[in-house]
């Protein structure tokens, strides 16, 4: 897993901890999701004016998708993108990713609680009704 640069490098502990968050690319440890969680509903995580400017422009409902592996992984975890593209590459970036597997839902707007954009477009949802999600396995194209 990929870390941020060291805390001192940071101007504070939010930039921080957003840099930790977008760096920890196979996911943060179960103890650290619900301080996660927390600091996303809190607004303390920083956002830019472009950031808050993308969710303003989101139409009232949206389609986003999540790419994970259904053996190890959880449908319902914090990260998505509005890129079904982007959310199967993830599903099968691992070489022995079992199950992978595309999530779909559509969400209100008020349910995504903020936005990344420092690489592709990345939604933090809180909370999404189990059933308001669908599954599919995600099969490579490769033979």
């Amino acid at each position: 897993m990929s870390t941020p640069a060291p805390r001192e490098s940071f101007k504070t502990d939010e930039e921080y901890y957003r840099a930790f968050w977008q760096m920890s690319e196979l996911g943060v440890d179960l103890t650290d999701y619900g301080f996660f969680k927390y600091f996303f509903s809190s607004g303390l995580c920083p956002q830019t004016e472009e950031e808050k400017s993308h969710w303003f422009d989101l139409p009232e409902r949206v389609t986003v998708y999540r790419g994970y592996c259904k053996l190890h992984g959880y449908s319902d975890g914090l990260s998505w993108t509005p890129s079904k593209e982007l959310a199967q590459w993830f599903a099968l970036r691992l070489p022995r990713n079992e199950q992978p597997t595309l999530a779909t839902a559509e969400v209100d707007r008020d349910d995504i609680a903020l936005i990344f954009l420092d690489r592709e477009p990345e939604y933090i949802i809180l909370h999404i009704e189990q059933d308001l999600i669908t599954e599919e396995e995600v099969r490579s194209e490769q033979p």
